[in-house]
This record gives C-alpha cells, structure tokens and sequence, in this order.
C-alpha cells in the first residue's frame, strides 16, 4: 500500500473535520507479517475534542475503500490505544474472509507503536513494531 494515499486520505479527512485539536499519527510497521495481515503503514487521525478517530490502511483502503471508524481505548500520559475492526466479508474470488480486529497501541513519548490483527474464529494472531509520526 502506498504511503501517499493514506496520507491524502486522513489529510482531507482532516480538512473536513475541521480545525482545533486533531492528532495524526503515521505509523510504519516491519515483520514478516507485514503486507500479510498486517498493513505496512497506518494511519490514524484523532480529533480530541470530539472524540472522533478514524483510521486507514492497506486494509481500510481494499475493503471499506478509505478510512473508517476507529475507537479510543485508552490514553493516558505513557500511552494511547486504538482499535478498529472489519466486518467478515467475501474476498473479490468469492472467498469468505473472517472479520479482523486491530489494536494500535502508541507509546506517547518515543511514539514507538505495536499493532496486533487478530481473526474472528480460529486463526492465529499476528503482531508487528514499529514507529509514528505525529503532527
């Protein structure tokens, strides 16, 4: 997935939110998991004055078509956590695809960030490191 558009997109979900105080974090993830069940860049925009959060991906981009809707978890002076999911869906070779729920946890003060994808049903958990941005 390219860093571009998921940059473009929060960037007019940003402008449509409108101004005061939005955080956006860019975070990159490596592994060997990465660009499998885990996108290698996620986005996430936070407008903390209305408690809105929304989130885009590899993932996001290929099923919802953009950023969806995330959840604040918890933030506090050490961290904060987000987590979003997509619903189970038929792939484009009709193929069903379980329903995944992500977890972003960003560490607020070096912004190192872990994400974890973990299926509905019986599959196995995937996690990878890495580090955001934030503007």
């Amino acid at each position: 997935m390219k860093l571009v558009s998921v940059v473009a997109g929060l960037a007019l979900a940003a402008a449509l939110a409108g101004p005061v105080s939005a955080k956006t974090y860019l975070c990159k993830f490596t592994g060997s998991v990465v660009g499998k069940t885990i996108s290698e860049t996620v986005g996430i925009l936070h407008n903390e004055s209305t408690g809105e959060v929304l989130v885009q991906d590899g993932f996001t981009n290929n099923y919802v078509g953009g950023p969806m809707t995330a959840t604040l978890k918890s933030m506090n002076g050490t961290r904060v956590l987000y987590t979003w999911q997509l619903p189970s869906l038929k792939d484009e070779k009709g193929q069903w695809i379980p329903g995944v729920t992500f977890s972003l946890n960003i560490v607020r003060a070096s912004l190192k960030a872990s994400i974890n994808s973990a299926p509905s049903g019986n599959y196995k958990a995937t996690r990878a490191s890495g580090a955001c941005t934030a503007q």
